[in-house]
This record gives C-alpha cells, structure tokens and sequence, in this order.
C-alpha cells in the first residue's frame, strides 16, 4: 500500500501541475478535469494513510466524508462547507468538461484550481494530525 499511495501522491501533484499548465494556455475545460483527478487522487492517498485502504468512486463529498468519518475531524465538515460551490464545479468537470460539454471562464477554472490546493493543503495537515506516528 505504501507504494500505491507514493504513485497516487505523485500522479495528484503532477495532475495540479497539468491543471496549472491547461490554465495558461486557456484550456480552462481540460485544467478543471485535471484539478479534479488531482484532488480524487490526493483524497484517496489519504485515505491509504489514514485507513489503510481507499474508497472506490470519484464523488469528492463522499471520498472526504470517508476521511471525516475515520478521522472525526470537523475541518473536513467545514471544508465542504466553505467550498460547496467549488467542489460542485469540480463534480460538474467530471463528466461535462471531460466530454466537452462545457467550457468554464478562465475565473471558475482558477478558482476551482486554487480550492483544489487547498483541499491538498488540508490533507496534509490531517494526515500530520491524524496519521501514524
């Protein structure tokens, strides 16, 4: 499990960064599935960590509700709270901007970009909060 979590750390960074990358070229549809694989990614190499195992989907509510439950911890209930739109887009990006059904405003597409980091941010302060020793 350590490795497959190693693989899914590194692909959620190199997915952030191809976001990034889609964002100045204003290929804003491609950047927002980017973000969104990185944060399923990322939600799930925590999950490794803190449970031993990962959930199954792509649903980031639920993946992050997973980690919730394990954990407890209720910056993960404000998260959501806070970034309801955000992560909304990022749902709507699954499947409406990986088919090009949707192109987003290069402002949604940064911003949902940035909670993307955060969310990465967040993960990293729980699994030092919550993670073994």
């Amino acid at each position: 499990m350590r490795r497959l979590r190693k693989r899914l750390l590194e692909r959620a960074e190199g997915s952030l960064e191809a976001s990034r990358w889609l964002l100045e070229r204003g290929d804003t549809d491609l950047a927002l599935v980017m973000a969104e694989q990185a944060a399923q990614l990322r939600i799930k190499a925590a999950q490794i960590l803190l449970t031993g195992e990962h959930a199954r989907g792509h649903d980031l509510r639920e993946l992050l509700g997973v980690l919730r439950d394990v954990t407890g911890d209720e910056r993960i209930d404000e998260f959501i709270r806070e970034h309801a739109k955000a992560l909304d887009v990022l749902a709507v990006a699954y499947t409406e901007c990986r088919y090009g059904a949707w192109k987003p405003s290069k402002e949604t597409a940064e911003w949902a970009v940035e909670t993307v980091k955060e969310l990465f941010e967040l993960l990293e302060r729980l699994e030092e909060d919550h993670g073994p020793g």
